[in-house]
């Protein structure tokens, strides 16, 4: 029985929604969300106008070509704009009460690592990916996901989700690794659950990463392009190599603009050639704010070395 993934419409939200609830239907979580059981009509309307006004929103379905059901269902956000990254909801809209208050104890860890580790950066996250239960091992989850992969991979984009252990496996043979500097735990005191409950976090970084993990680039302040300014930079970060990060941005930034104060062509307003050096740097780092201090420091520093930057002429 072949297998398509296809965009997901809002004439499609019934009857890909019946195999969400089927999926989720002993997860904890959905005790939270919906405390009271799932009204599908309402729950209807409402996902229609979400999908209708949602920006990011991407929704992809699995549909058995021989029968035309859908057979899972993927949702995914995709902050492909820089600085129009993920924001902190302001809560549940269809609770109220202690039934608000619970459920957003519980989502309030995962919020809070979202923003920690994207926020306003680019990337793609999953939000949720169902399988219908009749159809289990027929290979539906990773096609599921792999939509989500090949958008991050167009954009060079990390993709991030939240994992359970039974299925890390997939996430694992299609090329995420998992954090392990930062744990999502939910505490027994605020589920109810007779213990703690760990949530693998997974990541899948882009091919332009060239094999550096979350971690790595998390270190080095999640540089727009990974490697950071260029293979010159690069070279330096590997010249320094019991630095910082910080410090090696700052030296090889330090280098660059003295290396082009009198190698820049004359411009006009009479400044001099190490003042556009600077400013064409920049653009490259106005979403990489630690970046951006450290070559503001390096710029100064290559001033108190005999560059400055408005004196008249070159």
């Amino acid at each position: 029985m072949p297998l398509a993934v296809l965009p997901a419409l809002v004439g499609d939200i019934e009857e890909a929604f019946n195999v969400h609830f089927d999926a989720f239907r002993d997860e904890p979580i959905m005790r939270f969300l919906y405390p009271g059981g799932v009204d599908r009509e309402a729950h209807r309307k409402g996902t229609a106008t979400w999908w209708n006004h949602d920006r990011t929103g991407h929704h992809f379905k699995c549909v058995d070509t021989d029968t035309g059901r859908i057979v899972g269902l993927a949702s995914w956000d995709v902050f492909w704009k820089p600085g129009d990254g993920f924001e902190r909801p302001a809560g549940i809209p269809w609770l109220e009460g202690e039934d608000k208050a619970r459920c957003e104890a519980v989502l309030a860890p995962i919020w809070d690592l979202r923003v920690r580790f994207f926020g306003k950066r680019r990337h793609v996250y999953l939000a949720s990916v169902a399988v219908d239960p009749q159809h289990q091992r027929r290979g539906i989850g990773s096609l599921l996901v792999k939509s989500g992969v090949d958008m991050a991979e167009q954009l060079q984009v990390p993709v991030y989700t939240e994992a359970s252990e039974s299925g890390f496996g997939l996430y694992e043979r299609m090329g995420f690794e998992r954090v392990t500097h930062a744990r999502l735990i939910h505490r027994a005191e605020v589920t109810g659950d007779p213990a703690d409950v760990e949530v693998p976090l997974v990541v899948r970084m882009p091919s332009a990463a060239k094999g550096m993990s979350f971690k790595e680039w998390e270190e080095k302040g999640f540089p727009e392009n990974y490697q950071g300014l260029s293979d010159c930079h690069i070279a330096m970060f590997n010249y320094f190599p019991n630095t910082s990060w910080a410090a090696a941005f700052h030296r090889s930034t330090q280098l660059w603009v003295q290396h082009h104060h009198d190698h820049y062509p004359s411009r006009p307003r009479g400044l001099s050639p190490s003042f556009y050096a600077f400013m064409d740097l920049i653009p490259m780092f106005k979403h990489d704010r630690p970046r951006l201090v450290c070559l503001g420091i390096a710029y100064v520093h290559a001033l108190a070395g005999g560059k400055n930057a408005l004196e008249i002429g070159d």
